[in-house]
């Protein structure tokens, strides 16, 4: 008789965890009626812009909304606390938000600052290239950066391999709405400027490079930003909705690739570039989700964390998706 007990209490175990396992095998086979998008309107936006506009999410099932924000860190806030599924954030942002809110956002493909030509998406810019000739020229000057520690870090690195020790010279944090109008008056005398607002300073005769791929002096390919999947929307939909996602950017990536001056009429639209200075912006080098180079993250992660830009050294592979 107690064997008899036995065979049904695990007859019964077993039925409960089947039941349990189809559930959940139901929750993963769920689809959004909707994704929403977090965006702010800069030129690393494209894949996502491309993908929405070119229909490539509804080939996918998926209806869109897309939402702006003003900064990378109300992108990163918006996906910990649901309120968007998809993303381009800097790394740094989204690294945080994950070591405070426990939550690993899943990295699709990241947005890389390379020196390769024709991909050229950062400079150093100077106003007068007689008196600044090459970076240690740059002894007793006022250099722009773009606001937030990564940049300063960066350019203090790369400095450093230069010969110049970090009081001897200063770092302004700078918006870039503010770039042209502080090296045009002389409050910068030089500028880490990123795309689309470099081709602007140049086209307009404010600034002039002599650095082309700045960042890429520290480490090739440098991701300072991505397009991520928030962990709520990878947890409710699984893998099976994460990968109809990463389709529809892959198809972008493929699209800039094959068709980069098309490609740049989104800029206009989205992330406020002039007409006449659109076909000078140069694009990243975006590859698609299967070529994503994960030892280069980590790299990138672990130069932010010894130098405090992030709290937490985060391993990479928390924030793939498996």
């Amino acid at each position: 008789m107690r064997v008899i007990k036995i065979s049904i209490l695990l007859t019964l175990i077993a039925f409960g965890f089947s039941i349990l396992s189809g559930c959940n095998s139901c929750n993963n086979t769920r689809k959004p009626d909707k994704i929403k998008i977090g965006y702010v309107p800069i030129a690393v936006g494209l894949p996502l812009f491309i993908a929405n506009d070119e229909g490539y999410f509804n080939e996918q099932g998926f209806t869109t909304e897309m939402i702006k924000f003003a900064s990378s860190n109300e992108i990163a806030n918006a996906a910990t606390s649901g309120q968007v599924d998809v993303s381009v954030v800097a790394t740094n942002a989204m690294l945080d938000a994950g070591f405070v809110s426990k939550k690993r956002h899943t990295l699709i493909i990241t947005n890389p600052y390379t020196n390769q030509a024709g991909n050229i998406a950062d400079y150093l810019l100077v106003k007068d290239t007689n008196a600044i000739k090459k970076i240690e020229d740059l002894k007793g000057k006022k250099i722009g950066v773009f606001p937030g520690s990564v940049i300063k870090i960066f350019c203090t690195l790369i400095f450093e391999k230069h010969g110049l020790k970090k009081g001897d010279y200063t770092l302004l944090e700078l918006s870039p709405k503010d770039w042209a109008a502080a090296l045009q008056s002389g409050q910068i005398d030089a500028l880490s400027a990123l795309e689309p607002q470099a081709a602007q300073i140049i086209l307009d005769k404010i600034g002039y490079p002599i650095v082309s791929g700045l960042y890429a002096q520290l480490m090739p390919n440098v991701p300072l930003s991505g397009h991520w999947i928030s962990e709520d929307f990878v947890k409710k939909y699984g893998k099976e909705q994460c990968d109809k996602i990463i389709k529809a950017i892959d198809k972008a990536v493929d699209f800039i690739n094959n068709n980069p001056a098309k490609a740049k009429e989104y800029l206009v639209k989205y992330a406020n570039v002039r007409e006449d200075v659109v076909g000078m912006v140069q694009l990243n080098p975006w590859k698609k989700h299967s070529e994503l180079n994960a030892s280069e993250v980590q790299a990138f992660i672990d130069v932010l964390f010894q130098n405090g830009a992030i709290q937490s050294k985060e391993n990479i592979n928390d924030y793939l998706l498996k």
